[in-house]
């Protein structure tokens, strides 16, 4: 039985949420939310596939071969 080798890819994601904060201006809006929390930020996200790509460090090794 022939068993195919597994490639590796680079896969881009863009997590989009959107933040109410109250802030006297927007420097200390953005501040607020790079000091939220992984999860925080997650919750309730919406995860978009950007793009994928062979992994070029994979290619490379395999026209080497």
């Amino acid at each position: 039985m022939e068993t195919t080798k597994k490639k590796k890819f680079d896969i881009g994601v863009k997590v989009i949420n959107k933040f109410v904060v109250d802030a006297e201006s927007e420097e200390e809006a953005i501040k607020l939310v790079y000091r939220k929390q992984d999860r925080e930020i997650l919750v309730g996200s919406a995860m978009i596939i950007d793009y994928v790509y062979e992994n070029e460090d994979e290619q490379a090794s395999e026209r080497n071969n």
